[in-house]
């Protein structure tokens, strides 16, 4: 008998693997133990409804939270809360059947690969804890002095796209044994870049499309 040939799970992050927003929960966080002040809460409030009614895009939201809470502040503090961000929540944040899923997958040894547009000095962590070892997030670059000074790359649904569009053309995985997880409708380059796409808890909008595409849905 042929061994079998594995495939490359390509997941999404936030409300696929994990039952939140990594990065609005992780600000939550901060606040709760005082390393963020209210106001800046309030601010991460405002900016995540701007962006969900549409008055920002996901870049402009990046870009003015980058700015407003992280530019010129020390990385390896963050760092520090992200760890303790993942130890405090435990299970509570993550999505026990798609936990369920990773775990069968990586049993069989199927590749894995995770990602997502918040920071990856926070889905690293998440990875590290979910034994993935790659990973892609949005990128914050770090000056000599080892502070946050550059918002160098958002992971977006197109970013996804081209990083699975890599994968393929250097023939690493045949886009038949590609399959890609996300719940939201703005990662559709993501999804129809792989070989099979499977929606988790997915919006309406995201659901009409999946159905008509034949798309497995996961809930």
């Amino acid at each position: 008998m042929e061994p079998r040939e594995h495939y490359l799970h390509a997941f999404d992050l936030d409300y696929t693997l994990l039952k939140i927003n990594c990065s609005y929960s992780f600000a939550s966080f901060l606040t709760r133990v005082r390393f963020f002040s209210r106001i800046q809460f309030c601010y991460v409030l405002y900016a995540t409804l701007c962006y969900k009614l549409g008055l920002w895009s996901l870049k402009k939201l990046h870009q003015n939270v980058f700015r407003t809470l992280f530019y010129s502040k020390k990385a390896s503090l963050f760092e520090e809360k992200a760890i303790q961000f993942i130890e405090k929540s435990g299970d509570a944040i993550f999505n026990p059947s798609l936990i369920s899923l990773l775990k069968d997958i990586q049993k069989r040894g199927d590749g894995v690969i995770l990602l997502s547009s918040s920071p990856a000095f926070l889905v690293g962590k998440v990875a590290a804890k979910l034994g993935i070892q790659e990973f892609l997030a949005t990128q914050y670059e770090v000056d000599s002095a080892g502070n946050f000074q550059t918002l160098s790359e958002i992971i977006d649904g197109e970013k996804k796209s081209e990083s699975l569009e890599i994968l393929l053309q250097k023939k690493i995985i045949h886009k038949e044994k590609l399959i890609a997880y996300s719940d939201s409708f703005e990662d559709l380059p993501f999804l129809e870049k792989a070989g099979h796409a499977v929606v988790v808890n997915p919006s309406r909008k995201l659901r009409r499309y999946a159905i008509q595409k034949n798309w497995k849905i996961l809930v």
